[in-house]
């Protein structure tokens, strides 16, 4: 009697009105996936993600700071190449980390070179500079050889 008794009310019961429900679900599956696409989208000039930033943002230790902020232009010129460059050269840098803190012992160490063309121009004059210092070895040697009477040891006796 019970089992008549369900049957008879799933029979006369009105059939769901799901159309409002599957509606809704199409539009926020719609949004859902819209949202997903922008996340995953490259942009300009990274070359990157909203989703790939923000990963690479929660992978920095987390101390991380940094006092530089790129606004306008500057910022528009950091792209996916002009980044890896920027990387690549900060990892060449690691290796002579203490030139670039201060903390070197070599003369180089704090020197104010404010342009890539004045770095070059200091390295030429370096590099003249040991030439020319061979050059006065050679010189004192042939010295020697020539005068040994003179005990010429070092530029300091000339």
């Amino acid at each position: 009697k019970r089992v008549a008794e369900s049957l008879e009310t799933v029979h006369n019961t009105l059939p769901a009105d799901g159309h409002g429900i599957a509606a809704r679900l199409v539009e926020r599956r719609q949004r859902l996936n819209d949202y997903v696409r922008v996340l995953h989208t490259k942009r300009a000039p990274s070359g990157a993600s909203v989703f790939e930033m923000q990963g690479r943002l929660l992978r920095l230790p987390e101390g991380a700071r940094s006092t530089v902020r790129w606004r306008g232009n500057d910022l528009n010129r950091i792209d996916e190449a002009t980044a890896q460059r920027v990387l690549n050269l900060l990892q060449d840098a690691s290796g002579a980390a203490s030139l670039f803190t201060g903390a070197d012992v070599s003369p180089w160490s704090g020197a104010k070179l404010l342009d890539g063309s004045e770095a070059i121009g200091a390295i030429d004059l370096a590099l003249e500079v040991e030439g020319q210092w061979k050059a006065v070895g050679i010189t004192l040697q042939a010295l020697r050889n020539a005068v040994p009477q003179l005990q010429v040891q070092s530029v300091e006796d000339i």
